[in-house]
């Protein structure tokens, strides 16, 4: 088993369309502390498919507050060798390989706040959000959700059910779902979400509101990038947007890399060195060469650090310097205040100078 996964029991398997299923969890008691786990968060899983290991990354739909047993949604993509694993080949009393919880795309509710929570679903980014949302209708009474969720059509709507339950029940949550190409009775919005449709529904719903509220999109990219545009034109705060991207964002250029520093001895220039990796207290010096990544090398030294998208999103793989410099192709699961903090994603992290030292925390 690698570094840092569990073996967690599958209790139940819920086809929920007809390319997502649910798969739900019975956390061993011993291990109740290490899966606890905040509103927003993501699973990692390992599998070993037609002999390669294969790891990726989940969000939970369910609840840390409901007494709801962890669960996940996982949509069957093209080619997706673990979404297709999970959709069509796990069962009932099957364990699975699963680290403990991570990510930063959370939910902190406070039981004595009245905020405004706007949330822009597409797909299967429906799961962080859907454990968001009844988050804060359980902890924030007080509270106001709304809840714009895009689909292809209706069939492709994944929790519709439960989503709808929610709705009837409490008077402070609003879904609005927009479909691409809906049927012809469709009554809902129809047609692409846009950087206009973003803003004047968000206005529309808060009024003056809008401002202060907390936002929180996840879902394709583009449509990502839509609802941020839609957001910001209108004079939402950067620091009031959260976003959870489920593939790598596209960028313009992608020799725009990002650095982390703790230390001044640098050359700015990609070359072979070699630098020190701690693992989960397994230290070693490992050789970088120019046209591979930290995590790469520190893998073919026999290391396990962990990691799972390597594309520079999930965050998984991070690892703080101690000394030394890096650079990274792609920096997108990392805040800015991360990066000052010495931290960066070795998926994607070349070391810049002699003296870099970083460990796995």
């Amino acid at each position: 088993m690698p570094a840092g996964f569990y073996s967690i029991p599958v209790s139940k398997v819920n086809r929920e369309t007809k390319d997502a299923v649910s798969i739900t969890f019975d956390i061993p008691p011993l291990m109740a502390t290490q899966y606890e786990y905040k509103a927003g968060q993501y699973l990692t899983f390992s599998a070993m498919i037609n002999g390669e290991e294969v790891r990726r990354s989940y969000s939970m739909c369910s609840s840390p507050v409901t007494g709801e047993k962890i669960t996940i949604a996982v949509k069957e993509v093209e080619d997706g060798r673990m979404s297709t694993f999970l959709n069509s080949s796990v069962k009932e009393g099957d364990t699975l390989e699963i680290m403990p919880p991570m990510g930063k795309f959370i939910l902190e509710p406070n039981p004595t706040s009245a905020n405004h929570y706007f949330l822009f679903g597409g797909g299967s980014g429906i799961t962080p959000l859907l454990s968001i949302i009844k988050t804060a209708l359980k902890e924030e009474v007080n509270c106001k959700c709304y809840l714009v969720y895009a689909n292809r059509d209706e069939d492709s709507i994944i929790f519709k059910a439960e989503i709808d339950r929610l709705q009837a029940a409490h008077n402070n949550f609003k879904v609005i779902y927009s479909l691409d190409n809906p049927t012809g009775s469709w009554m809902g919005h129809r047609g692409f979400l846009t950087k206009e449709i973003v803003s004047e529904i968000t206005r529309e719903e808060l009024g003056l509101n809008y401002p202060v509220a907390q936002y929180y999109t996840c879902g394709p990219g583009p449509m990502m990038d839509v609802v941020v545009d839609g957001l910001q034109s209108i004079g939402v705060r950067d620091e009031n947007i959260n976003t959870e991207y489920f593939t790598a964002k596209a960028t313009e250029e992608s020799s725009n890399s990002t650095s982390a520093s703790v230390s001044d001895n640098t050359s700015d220039e990609v070359i072979e060195r070699t630098i020190n990796v701690e693992v989960f207290g397994d230290q070693k010096n490992i050789t970088v060469k120019p046209d591979e990544t930290i995590l790469i090398a520190a893998q073919d030294a026999g290391m396990d650090p962990p990691y799972s998208c390597t594309v520079g999103v999930c965050t998984t793989c991070r690892a703080r310097l101690r000394s030394g410099r890096a650079s990274m192709d792609e920096r997108e699961g990392l805040s800015d205040a991360e990066i000052d903090e010495g931290y960066i994603l070795t998926c994607q992290a070349h070391p810049l100078s002699d003296d870099v030292d970083l460990v796995f925390e």
